[in-house]
Order: structure tokens, then sequence, then C-alpha cells
């Protein structure tokens, strides 16, 4: 893990990073009439910048793996996740997260990716008064909800490369991902991961071993 954050942070993050200020170079020098040019560089260097803010998670999140570290629960991912775009919202925040020590490390970990790309979109377009971040579990599947009550959008919101990668987190664990939305209606991510069938219901468990 160690040596593949490595190759991820000496690559691709350094790669972002030198095409990240050359983007805000081109933009300072530009004459301020050529207002589109202007508009469709700053989409790229927002897309940029989430594609690096990304980048750097996912080698922070390999580095503790290969270190051997204590895992995390998913609440505290989602806590981290919080007081990251704290900063950056004016909104309330608030966390729902039950006790969910047995998850796989796979599931926190996509989880807690999922969970924070939506706060971020949520704290930079919303406009919210409130986001709240739930996680509950059913009987087969750990379901994430990050919902604001925002201005909402039509189609979709900047930083399409954090709603890409949302949709491939949620399919890697065989889940589902929906994004309900709407014009003055807040916007609602909702992610459901099932769970392996030795972390399902007791009750079905029981039944298969009465029916072997």
């Amino acid at each position: 893990m160690l040596r593949v954050a490595f190759e991820i942070h000496n690559g691709p993050a350094q790669c972002l990073a030198t095409a990240l200020a050359l983007l805000r170079a081109l933009d300072r020098r530009l004459p301020p009439e050529m207002t589109d040019a202007r508009e469709s560089l700053r989409a790229t260097t927002g897309s940029t910048e989430t594609a690096l803010e990304s980048t750097r998670r996912a080698i922070g999140m390999l580095r503790s793996s290969g270190a051997d570290d204590a895992q995390a629960s998913l609440a505290s991912h989602l806590r981290d996740a919080l007081d990251e775009v704290r900063p950056h919202t004016r909104a309330a925040l608030s966390l729902d997260v039950p006790p969910l020590d047995d998850l796989p490390s796979a599931i926190v970990t996509g989880l807690a990716e999922v969970g924070r790309e939506a706060l971020v979109n949520a704290a930079r377009h919303a406009a919210a008064r409130h986001i709240a971040v739930r996680v509950q579990r059913t009987r087969h599947a750990i379901v994430l909800e990050v919902k604001d009550d925002g201005d909402g959008f039509e189609g979709g919101r900047p930083g399409g490369f954090g709603l890409a990668l949302m949709h491939d987190q949620v399919r890697l664990l065989g889940g589902t991902l929906h994004i309900r939305k709407g014009p003055g209606e807040g916007t609602l991510v909702r992610a459901s991961i099932p769970l392996p069938e030795r972390l399902g219901a007791p009750g079905r468990r029981m039944r298969r071993a009465a029916s072997a």
C-alpha cells in the first residue's frame, strides 16, 4: 500500500498540482474582456482542484492502511469530512451514525469517500442552511444519506469529477447511488451498499442453518 501511495504521489498527484498551478497562472493573465474563456477556464480549474483533493485523500488512506493503523470507524471518517468542509460553509452540520464496528474496511472506505464528496459538493454549491449526514443499517445493507436544504440544481452541479467518483465507489461495492434534487428543493444523495452474507440479518442466517 505504501508503494502505491508513493507512486500516486509522485505521478498523478504531481501532474495535477502542476496543471492546477498553470491554470491559475493563465487565469491571472487573461484579458478582462475574455469572459467566456475565463468562465470555461475556472470550471476546468475547479474540476482539477477536486481531482487533486481526491487524489491526496486516496494517498492518505493508502498510507494509513499500509502502516497497519487501527481501522477508523465510518463515524470517525465522516466526522473528519465534516471538519474539512466546516470552514467552507455557513450551514449547520449534523451527523447520525449508529455503532458499526464489524463493517468490512472496503465498505468503510468507500462510504467515507462518498460521504466526503457529497459534503464537499453541498458545502461549495448548495448555499444550504443545514447539511445532514445519516447512516442506517438495514437487514441487508448499509445506507448513507447526505441531505441539504440548499438551492438544488438542474442537470448537474459543477465538479462532475466528484459525482463520477461517488458513482464509481458505489458501483465497485455492488451498491446503488441515487441523487434526488430540484431547484429550491435541496439535494439528497443516497448510497446503499449490500452487506456480506455473514453480516446480514440474524433471522435469515438462522433459517438457512435450520434448513441445512
